[in-house]
């Protein structure tokens, strides 16, 4: 379950279509801000008072909303964190293999249920739209998070993502298993390894199938780059840190993003989560 959601944000991230879209295309506009509540369960500095009081969560609203830069500003409630988690792991058809087996939870003295998420753990959340991609480097130097934001009281943290790639691009993807590596998130249970080009083949050949569909084929190469060197920051000033020698492509897998013409079928779905080779359908 957790890899499941490890491997929601990876799908986000941005991948290429056929490694020449992302040189066509230019890169959406915007991005988005995260202002971390404080949970009720944190050994994170700045929440030794505990969890945030309605009062911090009212204040916090007060000085984002005074920011002519932000838009969109939506409060998700530690209950409404818990739901939209449980949503996702229910949403996300998975074969991916478990990031623990029993016998190593029995020898933790923890069970499945030890592992969902729970609203103890989970401080709120404010997002907002930054609607200029010009600005994220500003809006992130001004909201480093607290103790360096004091006028974000009861938070831990925050966070300038600019907008994905992929945004408004497509609303199914489909992940491949990758090769058996330490650490990757595109493991398939079952002990098999790396998806074949047979399999590959097949599954892009429904997608193709879909009347009215748009598929965009990606690669491990991009998506690496999306990890490592991707970020959009880099065009405004701000280089990343040099990518971790230790990740190659051999951590991620194949994927297909594709934009159908109306809501998506879940007998489809079904369909491609069976197809051998299929990590994940989201």
């Amino acid at each position: 379950m957790l890899r499941l959601l490890i491997s929601v944000a990876l799908v986000y991230a941005g991948a290429s279509a056929a490694g020449g879209a992302a040189a066509k295309d230019p890169w959406p506009e915007g991005g988005r801000l995260g202002v971390y509540m404080c949970p009720q369960d944190s050994v994170v500095d700045g929440c030794d008072g505990g969890a945030a009081t309605p009062e911090m969560v009212r204040a916090v609203r007060r000085v984002l909303e005074a920011d002519p830069r932000l838009a969109d500003l939506t409060y998700s409630s530690p209950a409404d964190m818990v739901a939209d988690a449980t949503r996702l792991m229910e949403e996300n058809r998975s074969n991916a293999e478990p990031l623990y087996d029993q016998a190593e939870l029995a020898e933790m003295g923890l069970t499945e249920d030890d592992l969902k998420p729970e609203e103890a753990g989970m401080g709120g959340m404010f997002t907002a739209t930054i609607a200029r991609t010009a600005d994220l480097a500003a809006v992130e130097a001004d909201y480093p998070g607290y103790p360096d934001s004091p006028e974000l009281v009861g938070s831990w943290g925050a966070s300038v993502t600019p907008k994905p790639y992929w945004a408004d691009k497509g609303e199914v993807v489909v992940r491949m298993c990758g090769e058996r590596v330490e650490y990757s998130s595109y493991t398939c249970a079952g002990g098999r390894g790396a998806a074949t080009a047979a399999e590959l083949a097949a599954v892009e050949k429904v997608l193709r199938g879909i009347d009215g569909g748009v598929v965009y084929p990606v690669s491990r190469a991009f998506t690496l780059w999306i990890e490592s060197r991707g970020d959009v920051r880099e065009s405004f000033g701000k280089p990343l840190d040099p990518p971790s020698s230790e990740v190659t492509e051999a951590h991620y897998g194949e994927m297909f993003v594709v934009d159908p013409p109306g809501t998506p079928d879940p007998a489809l779905l079904d369909r491609l989560i069976r197809m051998p080779g299929v990590l994940g359908v989201h």
